[in-house]
């Protein structure tokens, strides 16, 4: 190497650790307050908090509440939240879906999966007391979240 000092560093290739989190539901029937007393949709549960106890920020939020932060930590799944054979590309944290599922939704809710993936989301909504229903489109990865949900009634 012509440089020894080139034998530990490299270019930085820093990986994306930022996740978008998007909440949407159809419109309200009447205020969000009448919809959710009619259908328990379209609030949020603000007893759930945050690490540090912080009630969750939204963009929908006041100007007076500009001052929460727009972010929180959720480590990635390890091998073991994964599963066995588990190669889907963005594996969710069960942390984090259900920590959003304990938000947005009541026990025995229906929590709805377009885009199942290798079923991380229909795990989380069993693990907090949801019925759940998935889209996958990949015949692989519906493979391996059924795999995953079955693991769930035999434990």
């Amino acid at each position: 190497m012509a440089d020894e000092r080139l034998a530990y560093w490299k270019t930085p290739q820093a990986r994306g650790c930022y996740e978008p989190i998007v909440v949407a539901q159809k419109p309200p029937e009447g205020s969000l307050v009448k919809n959710f007393l009619a259908w328990g949709v379209g609030l949020f549960d603000f007893s759930q908090r945050l690490e540090g106890g912080r009630a969750p920020a939204n963009v929908l939020a006041p100007p007076e509440a500009s001052f929460l932060p727009p972010i929180f930590f959720v480590p990635k799944p390890g091998k073991a939240e994964k599963g066995p054979g588990n190669d889907h590309p963005t594996v969710k944290p069960f942390a984090l879906l259900r920590y959003l599922i304990r938000l947005t939704t009541e026990k025995g809710a229906v929590v709805l999966d377009p885009f199942a993936g290798s079923g991380s989301t229909l795990v989380a909504a069993h693990l907090e007391g949801r019925r759940f229903l998935g889209i996958e489109i990949h015949e692989h990865y519906l493979r391996i979240a059924k795999r995953r949900l079955e693991a769930l009634s035999s434990s």
